[in-house]
């Protein structure tokens, strides 16, 4: 015995269209014995093989031995049940009986399966805000949403939430919306048809692969920010860095390079689905004899990069803006200097400046670059130093 498995192109909710597939399947030869998410077919000589689809009075996976013999006793032999809600039977015989011919009693059964879809299709309808909501809360919620997904990558997810959650209501409404239909002419007394021409449409097969293919692409995310990223002293890197460093900057006689603390000196490489490269650089310093003009301590100016390469250029422009949201966030009760600098080259380009704290957002096409200096000298006479190393560093991946 050779089986086949193969999609099937019609809605199981169609009835009579579900019906004459299956017997145009049996004339080339091949005969449903179980349907799951795809048909099985036994391949055998083709031959007139006629099928009827009864629903479902109960939960039950297979109808009860009385009445199978009774539809026996009528022509008619077991196959299979399908989708939870038909039991199917087929034929050969030509002295057949039709299992129904009073439409209006038919229609009870056929009541009882729309009533359970319409119950599924209210539950899913009333429940899709409430998922929306508590799928999109956090995103609402967030001041920077979009600078949140950029560094930790979690868009897909929910969008794939939402699109499974509406395919499914979308599934169960039109099914519903056929059985309403066919139930409707029954209690008015009209026949099931028997046979209907159709149309094939593999469409639910065609987005159920898209939603499948759209969770692989999200293992794969998950698997790329657990084994891409890496973090490393910044001694250890030979090859271009897209940001400048602390002495490039600090021009103090005496300035040392400090060695210790956490993070310092680490240059850190991510990569998420919406930035596949992103960098971060801190380093701090001090100079011996030097303090702080309020008498704090030691003068121990401070570096730090954010470099973001977005998948999409149209999320350049929003990345700043978030970006220079969030670090202002930090001196929101102190006295800020803000100056939109217009140069050759760059995008964008913003100059923030609050104390001894000096801050620098820009973008050249997809690349975003953030620079915190906290310290004495003027990060603005380093811009063409900024840009030239980014610059740089697009060439070399080029």
């Amino acid at each position: 015995m050779k089986m086949k498995r193969k999609m099937i192109p019609v809605d199981v909710y169609d009835i009579p269209a579900m019906q004459s597939y299956l017997g145009d399947m049996a004339a080339e030869g091949l005969f449903l014995r179980k349907v799951g998410t795809y048909g099985h077919f036994e391949e055998g000589e083709p031959r007139r093989v006629l099928y009827r689809m009864e629903p479902l009075m109960r939960d039950e996976k297979m109808p009860r031995e009385d009445q199978m013999e009774a539809y026996k006793d009528y022509g008619w032999d077991y196959v299979c049940t399908i989708a939870n809600g038909f039991h199917i039977y087929s034929t050969e015989e030509k002295d057949y009986r039709e299992l129904h011919t009073d439409p209006v009693t038919q229609s009870y059964a056929f009541s009882h399966l729309e009533k359970k879809l319409k119950l599924s299709s209210r539950v899913y309808l009333l429940s899709l805000p409430i998922m929306v909501v508590l799928i999109l809360l956090p995103v609402f919620q967030m001041d920077q949403p979009l600078l949140f997904a950029v560094r930790y990558g979690n868009s897909s997810y929910q969008v794939m939430l939402l699109i499974l959650y509406a395919f499914l209501f979308h599934q169960i409404h039109a099914s519903r919306k056929k059985l309403k239909l066919l139930l409707d002419g029954l209690e008015k007394g009209e026949e099931l048809p028997r046979k209907r021409t159709y149309r094939k449409n593999y469409g639910p097969y065609v987005i159920n692969g898209i939603l499948g293919l759209f969770g692989v692409i999200m293992i794969i995310n998950s698997v790329l920010m657990m084994t891409r990223g890496w973090e490393k002293n910044l001694a250890e890197i030979t090859e271009p860095i897209p940001m400048i460093q602390l002495t490039d900057i600090e021009q103090t006689e005496g300035f040392v390079k400090d060695q210790d603390g956490y993070r310092n000196e680490e240059i850190r490489y991510d990569w998420t689905e919406l930035a596949p490269v992103i960098y971060e650089l801190h380093q701090s310093g001090e100079v011996k004899g030097e303090m702080w003009a309020d008498g704090s301590g030691t003068y121990s100016p401070y570096l730090s990069s954010e470099y973001y390469e977005v998948r999409f250029a149209f999320l350049g422009n929003p990345l700043v803006k978030e970006l220079m949201e969030d670090a202002l966030e930090f001196h929101r009760y102190r006295p800020i200097q803000h100056q939109e600098l217009f140069i050759d080259g760059f995008d964008d380009a913003i100059l923030v400046k609050s104390e001894d704290t000096q801050m620098f957002f820009g973008r050249i096409g997809r690349s975003v670059l953030y620079v915190r200096y906290h310290g004495y000298e003027d990060l603005s006479a380093h811009l063409d130093e900024i840009y030239d190393t980014l610059r740089n560093y697009q060439k070399e991946k080029m």
